[in-house]
């Protein structure tokens, strides 16, 4: 290891910067945070530190995995204190969120990803209002996505995928980007008509979601967005009671959309 270090002591900044670059950063901070003044430097560089993903994807199905307990300890220990103010966009697996986002405070925090988590636990990070794991961050989050665990949430309810929906729009008062569950539209479906009254939003910018049907894409349409500018959606189902008029609407959402 001595004499590895030495070698890349030998190496330019410009030469390490394009060698650190091909690496996840995560693996450049664990490996070169602390190891000498210089490399400490380079590993502190924003291009490192202000676009964090604390996990893996398993090789086999692409599914997220949490890292292994040796790094995050460190991670949680010793570089997130470190840099937490650098650090702009987080993506976190469903095992460490809670552990990760009560390691240090992140003031510079806009973006963040919660991958692969479970609804029930989700569901209780909304409604706690006393929880400073999701409510500490509530006025400084502008973009925010969320995929569920695919093995323990074969089908999430249209009663807690709304209420989550409805959640969010009423915690992130600046949020501008939602992508809820967006890649796996059998996982649960928005039904918009649970929430008509709370699901609004003023800063809303871009929506990708998951409708049941196409009133709810109405409902999504109606003015409760009035700032959306890009819209995603998948369409659960398009039944035979709608109306001609209705299922032109259908038509069109989905060559847009689709």
């Amino acid at each position: 290891m001595k004499n590895f270090l030495v070698q890349l002591d030998d190496l330019s900044d410009e030469i390490l910067m394009s060698i650190f670059k091909k690496l996840y950063n995560y693996e450049v901070l664990y490996s070169f945070m602390g190891v000498n003044q210089r490399l400490n430097r380079i590993a502190h560089d924003r291009i490192f530190t202000h676009h964090l993903c604390l996990l893996e994807y398993c090789r086999i199905d692409d599914s997220p995995c949490p890292l292994s307990r040796p790094i995050l300890d460190r991670f949680c220990s010793k570089i997130l204190p470190e840099i937490g103010h650098q650090i702009e966009t987080l993506y976190l697996e469903r095992t460490s969120i809670e552990r990760v986002l009560r390691a240090t405070n992140y003031p510079n925090l806009n973006n963040l990803c919660l991958c692969d988590i479970d609804d029930d636990k989700l569901v209780m990070f909304l409604s706690s209002d006393t929880n400073s794991l999701i409510h500490l961050f509530n006025n400084q989050i502008s973009s925010l996505f969320i995929s569920f665990n695919k093995k323990n949430n074969s089908f999430v309810n249209s009663a807690s995928y709304s209420y989550i929906f409805a959640k969010i729009l009423t915690i992130f008062t600046n949020l501008q980007c939602l992508k809820l569950n967006p890649y796996l539209p059998i996982s649960g479906t928005l039904f918009l008509g649970m929430t008509l009254e709370t699901a609004i939003s003023l800063t809303l910018l871009e929506l990708h979601i998951n409708v049941f049907d196409i009133k709810d894409c109405n409902h999504i349409l109606d003015g409760r967005f009035d700032q959306l500018r890009i819209l995603h959606v998948n369409i659960d189902s398009v039944g035979f009671y709608y109306t001609y008029k209705e299922l032109n609407v259908a038509y069109f959402y989905y060559i847009l959309f689709v």
